[in-house]
């Protein structure tokens, strides 16, 4: 057996997470944020100034926009300029290789090298797979490569002589000015500082107790150097506080469904991160009181907000190292050598399942990896070719994820509501009027004469949508959000729902203007989306060749992702139609058990009806397991039906009887009272058949 040395293992390990990152983070963007960043972006360059006319918003908006994060938007703009979506999504996936060599460096920094090197992999992965959850085309990506370079130079600037403490202290303070211009995490520069350099006067000459109070200054001279000024309290205070952070999702309060273990890789990588800290600590008897600060400060953060997980993990990773190389060299010392194998043994597996895990979850939740560009299917991308008549400064009702989108394709000359610039630009009132407007008609409606709109891009799966259906026409259809306009336009995919799950109604396939409708998507640059609604009348409609509409599906399935629920419902019924259905069969199993229990209502369609009852049994077990309580009644009078065929009389009991209770009379309850081998059950479900008896022929309350 070849044995290597300590430092190439490191260098391979370090490579190939390194590797790994940048290959998780080469995928399609599907961030909305990313759209009002380039849009700030161009406006700086334009106006050569941080702080600019506003670009999109509604005329009414008529404050500057602070362009905080300025540096990132000129630099993702000029990328886009220079290569467009495709070069973002390189240069996202180099800066995620950079962050987790950073990560790694931070851990190895705090690592003694006498340590067990399975428990330096162990720690490095904990950190690392954390870190990913927010790893994404935004300024937080630059962050997470440059706070462990940061959080290393003030640890080694508390460790140098004069006169190279002053000359370190000055490249501190200039790379705060640096990340100022990048993302609002720079508020944590003279914290971490205090806590790495802080000490008792006496342990420290008058000498460096100066620099450190200079270089503090500076510090917090740099952090002025920021878009806002001498008003940052305003810039940290309005993500701490008020109404609109509660409402969205990555700034609102940390919760224990947030941070559920098993719920994600990167929450169980942080608790085993923290857990094996504590234990370390405890074991040893140590307590690394500066490296322990820095730790209180990441969990400080994640209270705060959800979206502070990868940056507490990094925080934590130098307490996290000391106590745990401490415990490992404590059992190195103490335990056999099989022992201490068999646990270097395990921590290598764990390492290499966690890093496993956490490709596939990335994968399944932010991909297709290896592929580069815009995940179009995630945005209203066609929207502004529909609405191109309309004239400069035309006012487009637009909710939360799609403002951004429809504002930066415009280029502002179409001018839209709320976006991801709250609450640093629409405050808390400017966000609560657009949830009103999403949810309730009247609201939209006083809405709509309120700003002047004369088009609103909207999700299908709100009211919002729905109501607009009703007094507006449709210019556009997308996967997950539709266009209206308010005056009728000459060409439209009328055909085609406005709202909802499902693209084709129950009566388009007879409708003539369906084939128009569907080149309309595609003439608007939708190719992608119009050979799915292809796919979906060659089935739907029948007459068409199910195998080739397979195939463009499994084509499209990549980048369906942000629709998966019609997707999904719509290749189902294509696999019925092939009549391949045990593919059908766990496809509708999956759908049924995640987040469509309703793909069920498709065992009533034609195609369903030579699906076998054992696959049908799966099909609805899997929906009642996870409905529990809530299930539809006739959902399990339907399954006891399936029972008794079956033979089973405990499962048809199950459920006809809880169908009955609920008002549901079966061929199954009359069965269970005839043959069921039980006397008391017989006498039961009789019971429960006399009762719904009375009950229909009872006469109506007056």
């Amino acid at each position: 057996m070849i044995s290597l040395p300590r430092s190439r293992l490191t260098a391979a390990f370090t490579g190939g997470v390194s590797l790994l990152a940048a290959l998780l983070a080469l995928r399609p963007l599907d961030e909305a944020d990313a759209f009002y960043h380039l849009s700030l972006g161009r406006a700086v360059l334009h106006f050569g100034a941080r702080t600019v006319p506003e670009p999109t918003a509604f005329v009414d908006f008529t404050d500057a926009a602070v362009a905080a994060e300025w540096l990132w938007g000129v630099v993702t703009y000029a990328l886009f300029r220079g290569g467009g979506f495709g070069l973002l999504s390189v240069f996202a996936s180099v800066l995620a290789a950079l962050a987790a060599y950073a990560t790694l460096r931070l851990v190895r920094g705090y690592w003694p090298a006498t340590a067990s090197f399975a428990w330096l992999v162990c720690v490095s992965t904990l950190v690392f797979c954390t870190m990913q959850c927010r790893v994404s085309m935004r300024p937080e990506l630059p962050v997470l490569a440059g706070l462990p370079w940061f959080m290393l130079a003030t640890r080694a600037y508390a460790q140098q002589p004069m006169p190279r403490r002053l000359e370190l202290g000055i490249a501190l303070a200039l790379a705060v000015v640096l990340w100022a211009q990048c993302h609002g995490s720079f508020v944590l520069a003279p914290v971490i500082f205090v806590i790495q350099v802080a000490r008792w006067p006496a342990q420290a000459t008058r000498a460096e107790l100066r620099v450190d109070a200079a270089v503090f200054a500076l510090l917090l001279a740099a952090m002025l150097s920021s878009a806002y000024g001498a008003q940052i309290s305003h810039f940290i205070g309005s993500h701490a506080a008020g109404d609109a952070p509660r409402f969205i999702e990555e700034m609102s309060r940390t919760t224990w469904a947030a941070l559920e273990p098993t719920g994600a890789p990167s929450t169980l990588a942080y608790w085993l991160l923290m857990s094996l800290t504590v234990v370390g600590m405890f074991a040893m008897r140590q307590l690394f009181t500066r490296d322990l600060c820095l730790l209180a400060l990441g969990v400080a953060l994640l209270c705060t907000a959800n979206r502070f997980l990868a940056e507490a993990a990094l925080l934590a990773a130098p307490c996290a190292a000391r106590s745990i190389a401490a415990l490992s060299l404590h059992m190195q010392s103490a335990w056999t050598r099989l022992q201490t194998r068999s646990v270097q043994v395990g921590l290598s597996l764990v390492s290499a399942g966690l890093l496993a895990w956490t490709a596939l979850f990335v994968q399944q939740v932010k991909g297709p990896l290896l592929h580069t560009g815009l995940l179009t299917s995630a945005f209203p991308m066609y929207a502004h070719a529909a609405l191109t008549n309309l004239p400069a400064g035309t006012a487009v009702l637009t909710d939360y994820p799609s403002s951004a989108t429809l504002g930066f394709l415009t280029r502002g000359k179409l001018r839209t509501f709320v976006d991801g610039r709250t609450p640093l630009y629409f405050d808390d009132t400017d966000f609560a009027v657009q949830r009103e407007m999403m949810r309730d008609g009247q609201a939209l409606r006083n809405g709509l004469r309120r700003y002047r709109a004369r088009a609103a891009v909207v999700r299908r799966d709100s009211e919002a949508c729905v109501q607009l259906s009703s007094i507006w026409s449709v210019a556009m259809v997308e996967p997950l959000f539709t266009t209206f306009v308010e005056s009728a336009p000459t060409a439209s995919p009328s055909a085609l729902r406005a709202c909802g799950v499902r693209y084709l109604a129950a009566d388009s396939c007879a409708n003539p203007a369906l084939a128009p409708s569907i080149a309309f998507v595609r003439e608007r640059g939708a190719e992608e989306f119009a050979r799915f609604l292809d796919a979906e009348r060659s089935v739907r409609c029948g007459g068409g060749d199910a195998t080739a509409a397979l195939r463009a599906i499994d084509q499209l399935a990549p980048f369906s992702r942000p629709y998966r629920v019609s997707f999904r419902r719509t290749q189902a019924e294509a696999l019925l139609q092939a009549r391949r259905f045990d593919a059908a069969a766990a496809l509708m199993t999956s759908a049924a058990q995640s987040d469509d229990p309703a793909i069920i209502n498709l065992l009533q369609s034609p195609s369903a009806g030579q699906l076998p009852l054992a696959l049908v049994r799966r099909i609805l077990v899997g929906y009642l397991d996870t409905s529990r309580d809530a299930a539809d009644p006739a959902i399990r009078a339907t399954l006891a039906e399936i029972c008794v065929r079956a033979g089973d009389a405990d499962c048809a009991r199950f459920n006809a009887i809880r169908a009955a209770v609920r008002g549901r009379r079966t061929g199954a309850l009359e069965w269970l009272g005839q043959h069921h081998p039980a006397a008391r059950v017989r006498r039961d479900a009789q019971r429960w058949l006399e009762t719904l008896t009375e009950r229909t022929a009872a006469p109506p309350a007056p």
